[in-house]
């Protein structure tokens, strides 16, 4: 008889546990349906406000305000300083521009006075500035080399030869294009982001029939010229002390026996004030290109939570650093799911606080700034449950 009652409790034992673990996988279930919702119908962005803050924390404002009570008390007022106010109406024109004047004068026969009939003085002027635009003007450069030759000795000497200058070398041998046209097509493309295809069109008008296949061509010729400026930036920003790096998919039209995606690497560092930046195609999103790229590098490297970058921060003399950006989208996501239980909402004002800190204006540089503090203050007057203590 025991036994069988021992059996009995035991069954109910395990169908407590099965009925906890269902209700916990149903709670999993439909906040995920509902972050999947919030993605499909929601707003796109994560940015969160302080007014969203306020809003999440509509149940508990007592509390929420109590607590922020305590710490002001803790905290120093600090002084803010007064702002300047721009001033309104139209900004003036660069004064570096060329000026081309034109005047409006009245006929020289309302230069009389219609009272006495003396001539009128003039003892002043209005004047209004407006932009003026020249489309682009297209030249052909026409290179002319003299040639010479002896009249006398011409067929009677084997010594006498026509003399002529030496033709100019090229950046593209056997090319219609100048050091100013390239520099003209490269940065409408890589500066302005406009496609060769809608160069084509634009040339077109003014009357040059160039190619984009032609214009393709000279850019890789370019790019390989340029190669010894990419190793000196590359070498820059092994230099410094700090470099950023990420990855994005990039299509690659008509690549023949490529499938997957290939990707743009983008490295940012060197010399803090003066950063650097070199994007770096490769067919793989594997954690060797970084390491290969970073070399004997040695400092800190903030990316992503991609987990090709574990062998960087495996390198001796490496310190890998997150990204905050990349972190605080997780807790955005919780905030989406209504899900109840959670202190998400303070550690987004916490992650926040902390950007704000990490971004105030101060003599260091844009590069410094990333780079870990010793001795300097961190937020404190935010309180956070679980998270305070682990984000000191």
């Amino acid at each position: 008889m025991g036994g069988a009652s021992n059996t009995a409790l035991d069954d109910v034992e395990e169908l407590r546990r099965t009925v906890v673990s269902q209700e916990k996988k149903i709670i999993f279930l439909e906040e995920e349906i509902r972050l999947l919702k919030h993605r499909l119908y929601g707003r796109k962005t994560d940015r969160w406000s302080t007014e969203d803050v306020k809003q999440a924390r509509l149940f508990n404002e007592a509390e929420a305000g109590a607590a922020e009570q305590s710490e002001q008390k803790q905290s120093p007022s600090i002084s803010v300083a007064a702002h300047t106010r721009r001033p309104r109406g139209r900004r003036p024109l660069p004064e570096n521009l060329p000026r081309e004047e034109v005047v409006h004068d009245i006929p020289e026969e309302q230069k009389v006075c219609a009272c006495c009939g003396k001539p009128l003085v003039r003892i002043g002027e209005e004047t209004s500035e407006k932009l003026k635009v020249i489309p682009p003007k297209l030249l052909v450069e026409r290179h002319i080399r003299p040639k010479y030759a002896c009249r006398e000795c011409q067929g009677v000497a084997e010594e006498a030869k026509i003399k002529i200058a030496e033709p100019p070398k090229d950046l593209i041998p056997k090319s219609i294009a100048t050091p100013e046209l390239l520099a003209y097509l490269l940065a409408s493309k890589f500066v302005d982001a406009l496609p060769f295809y809608r160069q084509e069109k634009i040339l077109t008008r003014i009357g040059v029939d160039l190619s984009r296949a032609t214009m393709c061509h000279w850019a890789i010729e370019v790019g390989r010229h340029l190669e010894p400026l990419v190793d000196l930036l590359r070498q820059r920003i092994r230099a410094g002390p700090y470099v950023q790096i990420d990855e994005t998919t990039l299509q690659v039209l008509k690549q023949p026996g490529r499938e997957s995606d290939s990707y743009m690497w983008v490295y940012r560092g060197g010399e803090p004030g003066k950063p650097s930046l070199v994007y770096q195609y490769f067919p793989s999103r594997s954690g060797d290109v970084p390491f290969e790229f970073l070399d004997a590098y040695r400092g800190y490297v903030q990316t992503d939570g991609y987990k090709g970058y574990e062998k960087v921060g495996k390198k001796p003399g490496i310190i890998l650093l997150g990204c905050w950006s990349h972190a605080r989208r997780k807790f955005v996501e919780v905030t989406k799911t209504n899900a109840s239980g959670h202190n998400a909402h303070d550690m987004l004002e916490l992650i926040r606080l902390c950007m704000r800190w990490s971004m105030r204006p101060s003599r260091t540089s844009s590069t410094q700034r990333g780079l870990p503090r010793s001795g300097s203050r961190r937020p404190s007057r935010f309180s956070c449950r679980s998270g305070r203590d682990s984000m000191r």
